[in-house]
């Protein structure tokens, strides 16, 4: 976890020092004498900077907007129970029992998925930054695949975040396309929500 800790100057006790950590929490601290004090600050920032650099390391370089380009368009899964892959108004068709699809309707996957988030994740460090075990993943991909609904109360939350990810990674086409680019870049340079929708409305 990182920190930030410095001195913390307090007229009623002495050689206090506060500690910042990235999930909100503030403490104040003493030590006994200023040797003490300073061999505190020295050695939790230099374990604060070494824990940096490791999870730097495991998360790997920041992702580009290349790494999420597709050289090679994506082949759409036929499989009659697939969800990864899966044109997306194919698959809601086909969620939905092969009539029209009401508006505002989601995969399943994705429901399931953002409910677990919302639910027991949100105030979880690194949410949608830190990976998930590769294995965990991999067999609740599988799973969804299969038919399945595997989202249980003991599922990884960064495991649940990935897979969303890579669920929209590999949509066949675009959530967003390539020619809205303009008017999506408009609509987040409004100043509010409202703003933002009319201008995506209009488009």
């Amino acid at each position: 976890m990182e920190a930030k800790v410095s001195q913390f100057i307090n007229n009623e006790r002495s050689f206090t020092f506060q500690l910042d950590t990235e999930d909100g929490g503030h403490y104040i601290l003493q030590a006994v004498n200023k040797k003490e004090m300073n061999k505190w600050l020295d050695t939790i920032n230099r374990v604060t900077s070494t824990a940096a650099k490791r999870r730097l390391t495991y998360l790997g370089p920041k992702p580009q907007i290349r790494d999420h380009i597709h050289e090679q368009p994506i082949v759409a899964s036929r499989d009659p129970r697939a969800v990864f892959g899966v044109e997306l108004e194919f698959l809601l068709q086909r969620e939905v029992g092969g009539g029209p699809v009401p508006p505002g309707t989601v995969p399943v996957i994705i429901d399931q998925c953002l409910s677990k988030v919302e639910a027991h994740g949100l105030t979880e460090v690194g949410i949608y930054r830190i990976a998930g075990a590769v294995s965990e993943i991999n067999a609740l991909r599988d799973a969804y695949n299969r038919g399945e609904f595997p989202i249980t109360k003991v599922n990884d939350i960064h495991a649940i975040c990935d897979l969303v990810k890579a669920w929209f990674r590999v949509l066949p086409e675009p959530l967003f396309p390539p020619s809205s680019y303009h008017d999506i870049m408009a609509a987040m340079s409004k100043s509010s929500l409202k703003s933002a929708s009319v201008v995506l409305t209009l488009a």
